[in-house]
C-alpha cells in the first residue's frame, strides 16, 4: 500500500489506468528522499496532514507512467511526463524552500527545523 496517494487521487484518465504498485513505490521513495534532503526523518511525517505531499507524489507517479507510456518524440505521453515534471519539481521547489509546519501534541503548529547536511 502507498504511503503518501492511492489510486483514487490520480484525475488524468490517460494516467489513471496505468499506475502500478510499482510506480507508487518509487513515488513514496521519492517523497522520503525529499523530506530527508530537507531535514525531516520520514517516519515521523503523518502524511494525511500535508496535502503537499499528496500531491507531491501523485505528480511524481504520473511522470513516471506517462514516461514509461510515451513511445517517442513528441507523442501526448511525453508531452504529459514534460507536464508532470514541471508541477512535481514547482512543489519540490516550494517544499525545500518552506519546509513543512508540523502539528504538536497540543494541537499549535511549529515549524520543523530544516538542516543541510
Amino acid at each position: 500500500m502507498a504511503k503518501y496517494c492511492e489510486l483514487s487521487d490520480f484525475q488524468d484518465s490517460l494516467i489513471t489506468g496505468n499506475i502500478t504498485d510499482e510506480t507508487l513505490s518509487k513515488a513514496d521513495a521519492y517523497v522520503d528522499s525529499l523530506l530527508s534532503q530537507i531535514g525531516v526523518d520520514p517516519t515521523v511525517v503523518n502524511p494525511s496532514g500535508y496535502p503537499i505531499l499528496k500531491q507531491l507524489a501523485v505528480y511524481f507517479a504520473s511522470y513516471l507512467t506517462a514516461l514509461e507510456l510515451s513511445s517517442g518524440e513528441n507523442d501526448v505521453y511525453l508531452q504529459k511526463a514534460k507536464a508532470y515534471k514541471e508541477l512535481y519539481e514547482k512543489l519540490e521547489k516550494r517544499l525545500i524552500e518552506y519546509g513543512l509546519r508540523v502539528q504538536t501534541e497540543d494541537e499549535t503548529e511549529t515549524p520543523i527545523k530544516l538542516t543541510r547536511g
